[in-house]
């Protein structure tokens, strides 16, 4: 079976509306689905490490990314700077496809996927973030240090390891 080098663009990316299901369960089960869901999330930090070496980098930005969880501001901001919605709606199936997989391999298959989308196009939506450079973000510095590393490795086709 051969793996798409792309995450399909009409992968959805959606809030999670649990409130009114969360608040149907028992106390007990409310705390076993709360710290089964810290544990799991914990976990991730070992998992990057273990499937490729751009993984944990690319996460740190993606998380200082979307700190705010504001989608249509970062859209905004984006189209501002001069990249188109298409070129945003692949840079959103990416990152959706990134922590679905919570990696930029599919968890089946060792296949690397990659931006539907250039390097450059790819740099523009990070630095178009609108709190780029106010002091309490620590994107600015994160996208400094950890961005020309990952570059190099996410924008190739294949495995690291081949």
């Amino acid at each position: 079976m051969i793996m798409a080098k792309h995450i399909a663009l009409d992968s959805r990316v959606q809030n999670l509306e649990y409130a009114k299901a969360f608040s149907f369960l028992t106390d007990q089960e409310k705390n076993y689905a709360y710290y089964l869901t810290k544990a799991s999330w914990s976990g991730v930090r070992v998992l990057l490490h273990q499937i490729c070496y751009e993984a944990a980098p690319l996460f740190v930005i993606f998380q200082a990314y979307f700190q705010d969880k504001d989608f249509s501001a970062l859209e905004e901001a984006a189209l501002k700077a001069g990249v188109s919605q298409a070129v945003w709606k692949n840079f959103i199936a990416y990152v959706g496809g990134f922590y679905g997989n919570i990696s930029n391999y599919h968890n089946f298959g060792n296949s690397k996927f990659v931006p539907e989308l250039t390097a450059e196009e790819f740099k523009t939506i990070l630095y178009s973030h609108p709190f780029l450079n106010k002091p309490h973000y620590a994107l600015k510095e994160t996208l400094d240090e950890l961005y020309p590393q990952v570059e190099k490795e996410v924008f190739e086709y294949g495995s690291p390891y081949t």
